[in-house]
């Protein structure tokens, strides 16, 4: 195993098991879509946390490749199309298993490779070329922050908004059946597992009935709003079209991954669950299992067992996975894990949604953890459970993550200035921390180190 020069790193809450097709696809499939491929990298897991550690030149390598591929509206619709076929199929395979039907693991598994390996390219850009470049663009069409922000904002509805609308659509109409057909999945993330009964989504109807047309009207202005915003934005700058539609692009086509991802996953767990309980082994050790050992039809409770309690770290390259379980594989993550030397307490990150606050941080490293209204919420990375505490947050802070990024997109949703990127927001400040979050310079500080004009 080589030693990287700077290091990217990623921190949060998922599992081996959830993890592992973008594992794979971040060597061979995704050489083969964008010719360039990120691998060697280290992925740690241990209970439900994970810690991936890049080589940055890696990604940014396949960053600039994918820029190359998808550089025109033509070539950007030929990929994504391919990549929306793949999910569609996903997505059949596990509304088949949520009706109780039997599915093949080894079909959901080549897709799920296939699917990431036509768009995990996207995590590529959050080391830092999605911010260079829009700079770039920027100033060549005198574009400030703030007319960035607005032009690489989708006007679709993020998943999430999605989901507020069909469960307002059927809280009014009584008709319950196109909600649970698209989000019967939703209590599935990268940790937890689930789907919602027609009893379930007959009740979250009935309890959105009240509010619906409300919500309704609101997620209608915003888009109205925000095309009106662009367009005149556009006229203003005597530009035909937005130049930096591409990165506007990959924001909705981040969200929607995630949505099918998750979609998918929820079929994909139960076949594994499926397969541990004919094993003998218990299910809920599902999270340990890495998916070509359900191919071969082997693997040993004990193995998924010391996985799940020591630790394991996944050497991934183009075409091989190794695994060092227990304190080897934390002292090669250490290894690798370099940060920063410097101790001031001075972060730079990049702008997701622009604002400024002073506050207190909260470090969060799980949804399930205290947070009170009024903190500025700092954490590796944000995930739709996260939310809830978005909305009590005055201000994000993530250690991961570009403008694509999950944090970013529902800052922008919220109106609350984030800062992503930091790579070490959470192991620099500590709960309690006053810091003034500047996101119109990138900018975290302590509030012992603002000056007065």
């Amino acid at each position: 195993m080589q030693r990287f020069g700077q290091v990217y790193r990623q921190a949060g809450n998922m599992l081996l098991f959830t993890c592992s097709p973008w594992i794979v696809a971040f060597g061979r499939p995704t050489f083969e879509v964008y010719g360039k491929a990120v691998s060697p990298f280290a992925y740690y897991y241990q209970g439900t946390r994970f810690v991936n550690v890049y080589e940055k030149s890696r990604l940014d390598e396949v960053a600039y490749a994918a820029l190359e591929k998808l550089g025109t509206p033509q070539r950007f619709e030929s990929v994504y199309r391919k990549w929306l076929e793949i999910a569609r199929r996903l997505d059949e395979q596990s509304w088949s298993i949520y009706q109780g039907n039997l599915a093949s693991f080894e079909s959901m598994w080549r897709e799920l490779v296939s699917y990431w390996g036509h768009s995990v390219f996207i995590d590529c850009f959050d080391a830092g070329v999605d911010f260079l470049e829009m700079s770039r663009i920027a100033s060549e069409h005198d574009l400030s922050r703030e007319d960035i922000q607005l032009l690489t904002t989708p006007t679709e509805l993020s998943y999430l908004q999605d989901y507020e609308r069909e469960l307002s659509n059927a809280a009014i109409s009584g008709n319950f059946s196109e909600f649970l057909r698209t989000f019967y999945w939703y209590p599935t993330n990268y940790v937890d597992f689930g789907c919602i009964s027609e009893e379930k989504a007959n009740a979250l109807a009935s309890a959105a009935k009240r509010e619906a047309q409300k919500t309704l009207r609101l997620l209608s202005a915003q888009v109205v709003s925000l095309e009106d915003r662009q367009s005149a934005l556009l006229d203003d700058k005597g530009l035909s079209e937005n130049p930096l539609w591409l990165y506007q692009k990959l924001v909705a086509w981040r969200d929607l991954r995630k949505r099918l991802n998750f979609t998918a996953l929820f079929g994909f767990d139960v076949l594994c669950r499926q397969w541990l309980k004919e094993q003998g082994i218990d299910p809920e050790l599902f999270g340990a299992v890495w998916p070509f050992e359900v191919l071969e039809g082997r693997v040993l409770e004990k193995t998924l067992k010391a996985r799940r309690v020591h630790g394991v770290l996944v050497w991934a390259d183009v075409d091989s996975f190794d695994f060092l379980v227990g304190p080897a594989g934390a002292k090669k993550l250490a290894e690798l894990d370099v940060g920063p030397k410097s101790e001031k307490l001075e972060l730079r990150g990049q702008p997701a949604c622009l604002g400024r606050v002073i506050a207190s941080v909260r470090i969060v490293n799980d949804p399930s953890e205290d947070f009170h209204a009024g903190e500025i919420l700092v954490t590796a990375m944000t995930r739709p459970e996260f939310v809830p505490l978005m909305k009590k947050a005055v201000g994000i802070i993530t250690d991961e993550g570009g403008i694509t990024s999950h944090a970013a997109v529902v800052s922008r949703e919220l109106n609350k200035p984030c800062i992503v990127g930091t790579q070490v927001a959470t192991r620099k400040l500590r709960t309690g921390d006053v810091v003034e979050l500047d996101a119109f310079h990138g900018l975290v500080r302590s509030a012992q180190l603002i000056r007065s004009p």
